[in-house]
């Protein structure tokens, strides 16, 4: 869910964090640079 809407660029990187229940931004985007690698800025820049 969180990499559809990262990839939309419609909803807002705090947004999405809160709607994959993470309590701020810098919690979601250290979670996803474990997942993917990269952060969520840099995933969008491919």
């Amino acid at each position: 869910m969180a990499i559809e809407l990262i990839k939309s660029r419609k909803v807002p990187l705090i947004e999405i964090a809160f709607l994959v229940e993470f309590s701020d931004a810098s919690s979601f985007s250290r979670s996803f640079k474990r997942w993917t690698g990269v952060t969520p800025a840099k995933y969008l820049k491919g």
